[in-house]
């Protein structure tokens, strides 16, 4: 038997599994006899114990947003992807399935490493690493901007099963390409204005 993967089973896992539904069912059920039932405890209380421990099991079987975050520094370091102050690093929100995670933030299977350096000619080089954490995979592409080529800011909107979503991205026309970038950093903000601003 093929073993899953421990990103594809993270990606489609569900919140809440029928099996979690269930068990948290019997564990309700169960304590409502042990408590207020007359002579409930011998039947309610085994099936509370069963019900409890298999919700735990249920728990410890699921990938976690950590597991992710340790599979994603791994395969950076396994290629040696370079990050420095002008990097930027975001999920591509428009490949599916998007997980929302415990701290509210969106990841999806495919994760962008983009470094963005300038040649002494003037031009902008933009290494854009593309990480396929389900196949563990990385696809390095660049391009080499001049100062007449257009890079702009364009957001796109991306209908997921949690709603729409707005994604920002650079576009270089003459390479026909779009970059998936992050906002939410002043830093990371400032690059990008400097560069469509060109």
């Amino acid at each position: 038997m093929k073993k899953v993967k421990t990103a594809q089973k993270y990606f489609t896992q569900k919140t809440f599994s029928v099996t979690q539904i269930i068990l948290t069912l019997i564990v309700i059920v169960s304590a409502i006899v042990v408590t207020f039932v007359y002579g409930g405890g011998p039947i309610g209380l085994p099936f509370l114990i069963l019900g409890i421990i298999g919700l735990f099991i249920c728990a410890s079987t699921k990938v976690k947003d950590d597991e992710i975050d340790q599979l994603l520094k791994r395969i950076i370091a396994e290629n040696k992807i370079p990050i420095t102050n002008t990097t930027i690093e975001c999920y591509d929100l428009s490949v599916g399935p998007v997980k929302i995670r415990k701290d509210s933030k969106k990841c999806s299977p495919k994760y962008f490493v983009t470094n963005i350096s300038s040649a002494s000619t003037g031009e902008t080089v933009f290494d854009v690493y593309c990480i396929d954490l389900i196949n563990e995979s990385v696809q390095l592409s660049s391009y080499t901007v001049g100062r007449d080529t257009k890079v702009t800011l364009a957001e796109e909107s991306i209908i997921t099963k949690n709603g729409t979503l707005k994604t920002p991205y650079l576009k270089i026309l003459d390479f026909q390409c779009e970059i998936p970038v992050t906002l939410n950093d002043y830093n990371i903000s400032k690059i990008i204005e400097d560069i469509c601003n060109k």
